[in-house]
């Protein structure tokens, strides 16, 4: 029950993921590495509270990521979906920098602590949704990454 850390990486999963909730403990996730994991479905990690550290990168297959699947983790500090198969990056909610007025932002409780994000190396299919999911996120942007400056830089 007072699991902290999990290495999961390089293991060939080829079901869906799913964490108990008895892991409410866990602050460091590492699913790197696991060729088939093509999907992260909603409330994946959703019992998973005290999650600081998620490390999802080396994923081929999987090919989107929606941000709202982490709704919950306010601790979360830092996200690395580098190096998978991305190609879609869905964000419902803002995420706020240190200039924003908590009072001003009406979903600023969604990813509190969130301070760094990797995104290199997946093979964006640039769109406007993809756009605004990283102008709204550029703040916390690993300084690897070179976000396209709009939707028509594609590719």
């Amino acid at each position: 029950k007072n699991l902290f850390y999990a290495l999961l990486q390089s293991n060939f999963v080829f079901f869906k993921l799913y964490f108990s909730p008895d892991l409410d403990h866990l602050t460091h996730l590492n699913i790197s590495g696991m060729n088939l994991l093509h999907e992260v479905a909603a409330g994946t990690f959703s019992g998973l509270h005290s999650l600081e550290v998620l490390v999802a990168s080396n994923n081929p297959a999987l090919t989107e990521f929606d941000m709202s699947d982490l709704g919950g983790l306010t601790r979360l500090r830092e996200l690395d979906i580098s190096r998978c198969g991305i190609q879609h990056l869905y964000l419902n909610e803002p995420i706020p920098d240190e200039h924003d007025d908590p009072s001003d932002i009406a979903h600023f409780d969604v990813f509190p602590k969130l301070r760094s994000v990797r995104l290199e190396g997946n093979p964006w299919h640039c769109d406007c949704e993809l756009f605004e999911a990283l102008e709204s996120i550029k703040h916390i942007l690993n300084d690897e990454f070179q976000a396209p400056h709009s939707a028509s830089e594609a590719r």
